[in-house]
């Protein structure tokens, strides 16, 4: 899994009406890993007969890994982590009842745990504690809080489907109803552009005027 963002920026804000704009351009990409706290916790996973927590991908999955040349070590070892708000929540409680949990030794335990999510081991995890905790572990996440601040406009083509699977990832998990999800992502994300859309509606407004020149 991976996240990929490219920022535009003016070199010229004063640059006049029609005159050629120049920007600036940057691309990222970032491979991102879940993060779990509860990885420790047999109460939450169905561990092998071994006591080992799997990691499954299925064919059709493994098919597209092969064909694109994906490499899963970049998300497996160097991942950024990432939690919306509803897992937060489940961390945050995880912690408070197992406030030992970085030296407790549950039976569904698969190891150490991550040095670059936990960089030190504490015996007895305080509410500080817990918080930097969290905010390590929310990573690629915080890319939302830039956003919704800024209220800087997103681009991107068939846009809203990227934006509901982000959302879910990132954010909070989705609501029942779509009106209040868009409600919602507006919040966060005041202004997104969908080229897909745009070209959608640009052919059956040429279609209905049967080539004549658009306007507005």
């Amino acid at each position: 899994m991976d996240f990929g963002v490219t920022t535009f920026k003016h070199q010229d804000h004063e640059a006049r009406e029609g005159t050629k704009v120049e920007l600036k351009v940057k691309s990222f990409f970032v491979p991102m890993i879940f993060a779990d706290v509860e990885e420790h916790d047999d109460c939450f996973h169905d561990p092998d007969e071994n006591g080992e927590e799997m990691l499954e991908i299925d064919g059709f999955g493994m098919e597209f890994v092969l064909a694109s040349d994906l490499d899963l070590n970049l998300s497996l070892y160097y991942g950024t982590p990432f939690m919306n708000a509803d897992q937060i929540q489940r961390a945050q409680w995880f912690m408070r009842k197992h406030p030992e949990f970085m030296t407790l030794d549950f039976s569904a335990t698969n190891g150490d745990l991550d040095p670059d999510y936990f960089p030190k081991v504490i015996k007895k995890v305080s509410e500080q504690d817990i918080s930097e905790i969290v905010e390590r572990l929310r990573g690629i996440a915080k890319f939302f809080d830039v956003v919704a601040e800024t209220k800087v406009p997103v681009v991107g083509h068939n846009l809203l489907l990227k934006l509901i699977l982000l959302y879910k990832q990132f954010v909070e998990y989705l609501p029942t109803e779509f009106p209040t999800f868009v409600d919602k992502l507006q919040r966060v994300i005041p202004q997104f552009y969908d080229t897909k859309y745009i070209a959608w509606d640009l052919k059956n407004r040429l279609d209905k005027t049967e080539g004549d020149s658009l306007e507005g």
